[in-house]
């Protein structure tokens, strides 16, 4: 019996058969030579395919692709701004700063794109606000009716532009703001809600309600558990719904 115990200890057990993660404490942490550090290859290449580094690589080149296509036309745009002649060509007959100097000099041009600015601002500000409260109150509200309630929300994304158009420019009409500037913020704001509602609905759908009651019974009032619990949980994602709304208006 002694002369196995002293063969067993003179003679350990080959590298790939001493691995053992388990009983190493870690993945890796009972490697402790080179060829036991080679041999970890074999064990965990059903963790980590041989091909993942190989098809993230084609992942990368693929979104590379696609974004230099999406920013193509921009590239196209551009040189035809510097053109010096009167029709869109390229090459362009030659090169000139005419049209800008014809748009930072004509007072029609400035005021529109001020305009612009101000009804940009004001949409963002208001879809924001408004798209972020209305799915406050349906994730947290126990009523019936939500789904229908959301469906009649959503309305302006499924309408045609043209039959919202027409109803918005009536009503505004009827009280006076069919040519201002407050009647065409109203008028966006109502068009880019809906996308502010229901993708802060979907990003509400991983909070956990029970932190707002766990601040309730910690004397918290409603305004400060929003501001001081759910605003910090949300606030990218109301970033991001608030430049949606904004390049909703400047599609429109």
């Amino acid at each position: 019996m002694g002369r196995s115990v002293e063969a067993e200890v003179r003679e350990p057990a080959p590298a790939r058969e001493s691995l053992n993660p388990v009983a190493a404490g870690g993945p890796l942490g009972g490697l402790g030579t080179e060829v036991e550090i080679h041999g970890a290859v074999g064990v965990f290449d059903d963790v980590i395919p041989r091909g993942a580094i190989g098809l993230h690589s084609g992942s990368d080149a693929a979104t590379g692709l696609v974004l230099l296509f999406l920013v193509a036309p921009i590239l196209v745009v551009f040189p035809l701004s510097l053109s010096s002649g009167e029709l869109l060509v390229l090459p362009p007959p030659g090169w000139s700063l005419r049209w800008y100097e014809d748009f930072f000099t004509s007072r029609r041009w400035l005021s529109a794109t001020w305009n612009s600015f101000v009804v940009g601002g004001w949409t963002m500000a208001l879809a924001t606000t408004l798209g972020t409260l209305a799915a406050i109150g349906i994730h947290l509200g126990r009523f019936r009716g939500k789904a229908a309630l959301v469906a009649v929300l959503s309305l302006p994304i499924v309408t045609p532009v043209i039959v919202t158009a027409i109803a918005l420019y009536f009503a505004l009409a009827l009280v006076g703001l069919g040519s201002t500037l407050t009647g065409l913020v109203l008028a966006h704001t109502v068009l880019a809600t809906p996308y502010v509602l229901l993708t802060v609905l979907a990003s509400l759908q991983t909070f956990d309600a029970t932190l707002l009651r766990a601040a309730a019974s910690r004397g918290a009032g409603p305004a400060t558990a929003f501001l001081r619990v759910m605003q910090p949980m949300i606030v990218q994602g109301v970033a991001t719904r608030a430049i949606l709304a904004l390049a909703t208006y400047i599609d429109k």
